[in-house]
């Protein structure tokens, strides 16, 4: 019998008025590649792969058990790419202020993660929020370089699981449970 799994990951949902900001200037901005929808943005603190019920459920435990700190806001900063501007698969934002505040949390994350029976991460944490997705990968130096990013500001007051399903025209996120902060 095969064990059913779900994609998932933990994230810092951005909501409000800093989405329809960020799509409005995804609209204007000449943006290459394939924007992501308005209601997939998020900063990634920890992705976890195919995940059984079980461990689903242990880590939403450990989430919930975890002292994440107090609410914070990110303020985004400058553009930049996955793996290199001159051959980007990803344009992201970086986030000018709140990133220290969002590396602890992504420790906290790590550690609860680590409790439930998953590695701990191995890769350096590298705040961003994804903006667009460029297949093939593409040279984006002169959209980085030459592009005003859009100044948001997004409060953080929770962390979300969620599962990635994947659909036609792209993934969907969906969220399965929510952590408040502070």
């Amino acid at each position: 019998m095969a064990v059913l799994s779900e994609r998932l990951f933990v994230g810092v949902p951005v909501d409000g008025v800093a989405v329809s900001d960020l799509s409005a200037w995804q609209r204007g901005s000449g943006l290459p590649g394939s924007p992501v929808a308005a209601t997939n943005f998020h900063f990634t603190l920890r992705f976890l792969g195919d995940c059984d019920a079980v461990r689903r459920d242990l880590l939403a435990h450990q989430l919930g058990e975890a002292l994440l700190g107090e609410p914070f806001k990110i303020t985004t900063g400058a553009l930049g790419a996955f793996p290199k501007p001159s051959k980007a698969a990803v344009i992201w934002l970086d986030p000018s202020r709140g990133a220290e505040a969002l590396t602890d949390l992504f420790h906290i994350v790590d550690e609860a993660c680590e409790d439930a029976g998953f590695e701990l991460e191995d890769r350096p944490f590298h705040p961003h929020l994804t903006v667009s997705r460029l297949r093939p990968a593409a040279d984006v130096r002169g959209f980085v370089e030459e592009t005003e990013p859009p100044k948001l500001r997004i409060p953080v007051n929770e962390i979300v699981l969620f599962k990635s399903v994947f659909a036609r025209g792209g993934a969907v996120y969906r969220r399965l449970e929510s952590f408040p902060i502070g």
